[in-house]
């Protein structure tokens, strides 16, 4: 009799139990893969070194170390590649049809927007940029061009930078470069990064916070329960029994009374970006293939 005691008195404890024993092997398999992913290395070996190329001439050689540091801090927390470009050539209009920028980078459209986004997508594309894979890998680049009448940027995204930078995030972001690219073009990228890393973040708490809160709540709750009167729930031996020696099984039965199921379409609906000086949102791809998304401002 003790023993079938002890049975029951398990069952009922699982049965009790079970929902926190099953989030407890969720938040360990979410820990699990958080710590992954922080630990893991670059996956993409094929891309330069360089992140910030400064062909417009508009930093120092220390201000471009400062940023090469904050880039490298931000790439580590976000798995993520950050390009920076800077640029002085013309993008629309005749000037632009036939030019080569950058020497391997030809302008195909008249239009400016169609050229920074072109020239954008075609340097990360022919430098495998990427932090997983040099193709289609995640991260983004900030194209700004530099020249008279024609200064702005483009932000180009890749992977799954795509999805998480909407027309909403990007503006956002060249709203940094916006605020302060006049007077101070190196802050203007500083915050750039800085926002970028907002906008992209992975995680809004730090790792030990994710592994420490579980197992407190898990031990605050135990803690109460431990407190608690042992007998108040439990179930009396005889119970289970009749005249103290035979198990009693009651019969039950299901009975399906009725199903009622109803159902609803519901519509869904795509759209693109749009491509008009000033936008942002929507993917594309670029002459090599690849998929892009991104956004531009004009000045």
């Amino acid at each position: 009799m003790e023993k079938e005691v002890k049975k029951e008195a398990l069952r009922q404890y699982v049965k009790f139990f079970w929902v926190w024993f099953l989030a407890a092997g969720i938040s360990a398999v979410i820990i699990g893969l958080v710590l992954i992913g922080k630990f893991s290395s670059r996956g993409n070996d094929n891309a330069p070194e360089e992140r910030v190329y400064d062909y417009a001439d508009v930093l120092t050689d220390d201000e471009e170390e400062k940023l090469r540091s904050q880039i490298e801090k931000a790439q580590k927390r976000l798995r993520m590649d950050i390009v920076i470009v800077t640029v002085r050539e013309p993008m629309e209009g005749g000037d632009a049809s036939g030019r080569y920028v950058l020497e391997d980078y030809q302008l195909r459209y008249t239009d400016w927007e169609y050229n920074m986004q072109s020239l954008a997508d075609d340097f990360w594309d022919q430098n495998q940029y990427g932090y997983n894979q040099g193709w289609e890998g995640d991260g983004i680049l900030l194209l700004h061009n530099w020249y008279p009448g024609q200064n702005g940027e483009h932000l180009s995204t890749s992977g799954k930078a795509i999805r998480k930078l909407g027309s909403g995030r990007i503006d956002q972001i060249l709203n940094k470069v916006d605020e302060f690219y006049e007077t101070d073009p190196y802050r203007a990228y500083s915050a750039f990064i800085e926002e970028a890393e907002r906008q992209l973040g992975r995680a809004p708490l730090p790792w030990f916070i994710v592994i420490a809160a579980p197992i407190l709540i898990a031990g605050i709750f135990a803690a109460g329960n431990m407190s608690r009167n042992p007998e108040r729930n439990a179930v009396p031996a005889r119970a289970y029994v009749a005249n103290n020696d035979k198990p009693v099984v009651n019969g039950q039965q299901d009975v399906f009374l009725r199903k009622s199921v109803s159902t609803r379409h519901i519509e869904s609906s795509s759209s693109g970006g749009s491509r008009s000086s000033g936008s942002s949102g929507g993917s594309h791809h670029s002459s090599s293939g690849a998929r892009h998304g991104g956004g531009s401002h004009r000045h």
